[in-house]
């Protein structure tokens, strides 16, 4: 529903959550690709709100997508942007 109604800020939050979710659960592989979708959906729209807001567990998930090649280069601007936010004194972004 939040797609149709051209709703992207909702629907980067419910895919961060059931990223989250499927982490939980121990299927990384699951997670990891609807990560990776919303940090596109994301970029397209300069989004960070709802990575900050989720804390260390999307971290984690974070610089495992950016290992993968897809959406690296925002998935380092998240980063980035949740260790400047929180004070946070993260691993460097670049490998």
């Amino acid at each position: 529903m939040a797609e149709n109604s051209h709703r992207g800020g909702r629907v980067i939050e419910l895919l961060v959550l059931q990223a989250l979710v499927y982490q939980s659960e121990k299927e990384l592989d699951r997670s990891l690709a609807i990560l990776e979708r919303a940090v596109s959906l994301a970029e397209q729209e300069s989004y960070v709100r709802t990575f900050l807001d989720e804390g260390e567990p999307i971290v984690k998930l974070l610089y495992q997508v950016k290992s993968r090649r897809v959406g690296a280069g925002y998935a380092s601007e998240l980063l980035s942007a949740i260790g400047k936010a929180t004070g946070a004194e993260l691993p460097p972004t670049s490998s």
